[in-house]
């Protein structure tokens, strides 16, 4: 599906594509030996995204716009359907990134409350010696926090 970007960009029909953390908006244009390219437009990180479905009125309709830190994107799809995919799809998106980049966040602050203090540094000890000393009291948090 395409959805026609309204704003923030040049306006006309865009091809829209959907990851798993960013939306591409691009518009076709004519390249080299005159085959037909697609220009990105923008790089819409989706971690601080919102997704507002706008009512239909006079200036628009099948109209949603993302948001991201004070920037606005409006997009029109064909249909209401296709629009209420489009809200769905990107709203799962936005979903599942924060669900990801939290867990990443409660994994890595685990992780960094088991990493051991190495040991104290003795004048007497050799640099072989200390970084053996080190190694040797290294331990694995219990359970599965280690996995993936």
């Amino acid at each position: 599906t395409r959805p026609n970007e309204v704003t923030d960009g040049p306006t006309g029909e865009c091809f829209v594509f959907l990851f798993n953390d960013i939306l591409i908006p691009c518009t076709q244009e004519e390249g080299l030996f005159k085959k037909e390219t697609l220009k990105v437009r923008s790089i819409i990180q989706l971690l601080h995204a919102s997704i507002v479905d706008v009512p239909d009125s006079a200036d628009g309709k099948n109209v949603f716009e993302v948001h991201v830190q004070g920037r606005r994107w409006t997009f029109s799809a064909h249909t209401a359907l296709e629009k209420k995919e489009w809200i769905q799809e990107i709203g799962g998106a936005i979903q599942t990134h924060m669900k990801t980049t939290e867990t990443m966040e409660r994994r890595i602050s685990r992780a960094i409350q088991h990493v051991p203090t190495p040991p104290a540094r003795h004048s007497s000890l050799s640099a072989d010696h200390r970084t053996k000393s080190f190694h040797s009291s290294t331990q694995q948090p219990e359970g599965d926090e280690w996995a993936g």
